[in-house]
């Protein structure tokens, strides 16, 4: 049985940052290896420039962009950034052992926002209401 009110705040996340950090040393060593000088300056200069916005909007929690509580009822998601926006409607949802991806668009100006939670994020009980309220939360299209 979903809980009737969940409320989860976000904290930043080591294990994200040493994901991304990991993903962009691989793309930064394939381009080194495979493209010329000038294309792989502008690549490399295009990975740094990826991680640092992933870094301070998804790891860090901070910006004007970042998510750092979600609420949910039955009849409603809730985003918290800088103070909480309205209604927001989850049109997608991935939920595996370590990791929750939720899509949402916000009823007020149609925006799309999408929010990775990382198990380290989270205390455990947190965590998995998280993972069954995503699974068996009602999506809309």
């Amino acid at each position: 049985m979903l809980p009737v009110k969940l409320h989860i705040e976000l904290k930043p996340s080591p294990l994200l940052f040493c994901w991304l950090l990991l993903l962009h040393g691989i793309a930064a060593t394939i381009c080194l290896l495979y493209l010329p000088l000038w294309l792989c300056i502008v690549a490399l200069l295009l990975l740094v420039a990826g991680l640092l916005l992933s870094l301070r909007r998804r790891i860090l929690l901070r910006g004007t962009a970042a998510v750092t509580a979600l609420r949910f009822s039955p009849a409603q998601w809730q985003l918290a950034g800088h103070g909480w926006q309205a209604e927001a409607h989850l049109t997608a949802a991935t939920v595996w052992p370590l990791l929750v991806a939720l899509q949402f668009r916000e009823t007020a100006g149609g925006r799309r926002r999408q929010v990775l939670v990382m198990r380290d994020m989270l205390d455990l009980q947190a965590f998995t209401q998280l993972k069954v309220a995503a699974r068996f939360a009602p999506l809309s299209v």
